[in-house]
């Protein structure tokens, strides 16, 4: 009887040590398909994924400027509520930039040309968004303009000169030298030519410069079976640019604005910089004096593409020099070999001081903000420019 109790007992023992076993296995079995299961979830998820080397190039298509424009309306209405907006001093817009001597890293990051070349030259843009970006991307990349050894009037020399962006004092130094040459020039401001001529109808010479509309200027070119010409024009920081076209044009000229910027709305900042075309000059001027009307009143999509690619087609065959970067000079000197030293000369030059410009006046960060959203497409155009004056220097091996 006690060896069957014992018996009895051991095979209790034995059936709950299997009844644990089988328990821990069982748990075991199930940790180990929960962890499957996560590692096939995961595997799935990365595989679902498309992998394109362009991914953050799509990212880095817009503008940060306007990619930040909604956040920072928001962040502003909140600071309104919460404390009074702080005040930046005047804007100093000297025109040489001890600063800006190569590229920054926040340029090369946002228009991510080099590797966005290859989908522009595939086709691969498709939003509007994109395809601007395509053709900035097609833009620097594109060959130099050719050298123009020998300025005359069937390959004359042709100076768009941008609204307030040191141009006049280039309009002097080609002048001069143009003389100097005994080459003709046709300069309004300079020998004899009213200053508010902004056509060359009539006139030939081997030396143009002015606010001249692109396909007016052209098409008297071409009148005269002038084909072939060079360009060059000026590019300057655009909230500089737009600040000085204020105080001259608004302040200055019309009379009809503060001296100080800062007494006008933003909003409203915004409308009279479109009303008054202190906005959008690098298109009115290379792509032509109707083009920037595409940008400003928010047309179509298509329009907006259209504007860029005029422009940038024209812009190609011209010397983009940068009122910031005095070494851009060096690229108009090597294009136009004869005038070498008028380009030279330029580089020691700096802007006269704007008599009209309120020194006391403090540009708040609302009114900063208002120019550069209503300039998006100026400050895109601007960097695309300076992004293309460097390609052309490391091009023709002139660092």
């Amino acid at each position: 009887m006690f060896s069957f109790l014992l018996f009895v007992l051991a095979w209790g023992v034995q059936a709950e040590y299997d009844v644990i076993t089988a328990l821990q296995l069982t748990q075991s079995a199930l940790d180990e398909q929960i962890v499957v299961s996560v590692a096939l979830s995961n595997s799935s998820t990365n595989a679902s994924k498309p992998h394109h080397d362009h991914d953050t190039e799509d990212a880095a298509d817009e503008d940060p400027e306007d990619s930040h424009l909604e956040k920072d309306a928001h962040l502003e209405h909140e600071k309104e509520d919460q404390e009074p907006e702080e005040i930046v001093g005047p804007i100093d817009v000297k025109a040489d930039s001890e600063e800006d001597e190569v590229p920054d890293e926040e340029d090369k990051d946002e228009l991510q040309i080099e590797a966005n070349a290859s989908l522009a030259k595939d086709g691969r843009y498709r939003t509007p968004a994109e395809r601007i970006h395509g053709l900035i991307s097609k833009f620097v990349y594109s060959k130099p303009p050719a050298v123009n050894k020998h300025v005359s009037k069937r390959r004359p020399l042709l100076f768009m000169h941008q609204a307030k962006s040191g141009g006049t004092s280039l309009r002097e130094v080609l002048y001069k030298n143009s003389r100097h040459q005994g080459l003709s020039a046709y300069i309004p401001c300079n020998g004899g030519v009213h200053c508010q001529k902004f056509d060359i109808d009539g006139q030939t010479a081997a030396v143009y410069g002015g606010h001249f509309c692109w396909k007016a200027t052209t098409n008297n070119l071409a009148r005269r079976g002038v084909h072939q010409f060079s360009c060059v024009t000026i590019f300057r920081e655009p909230v500089a640019r737009i600040m000085s076209c204020y105080s001259y044009r608004m302040v200055g000229q019309l009379g009809k604005a503060p001296s100080c910027i800062a007494h006008v709305h933003p909003q409203q900042l915004k409308s009279k910089l479109l009303d008054n075309a202190c906005v959008n000059e690098p298109f009115r001027r290379i792509g032509d004096c109707n083009v920037a009307s595409r940008l400003e009143h928010r047309k179509s999509d298509e329009a907006q593409v259209t504007a860029w690619e005029t422009t940038l087609s024209h812009l190609s065959g011209c010397v983009p020099i940068i009122l910031e970067e005095p070494e851009s000079y060096k690229v108009a000197a090597h294009v136009f070999p004869q005038f070498s030293d008028a380009f030279h000369k330029m580089r020691q030059v700096k802007l006269n001081k704007n008599k009209k410009y309120d020194n006391h006046c403090r540009v708040s960060h609302s009114h900063m903000r208002a120019m550069k959203e209503v300039a998006s497409h100026e400050i895109r155009m601007y960097k695309a420019a300076r992004k293309r004056m460097w390609r052309l220097r490391e091009e023709l091996h002139l660092n």
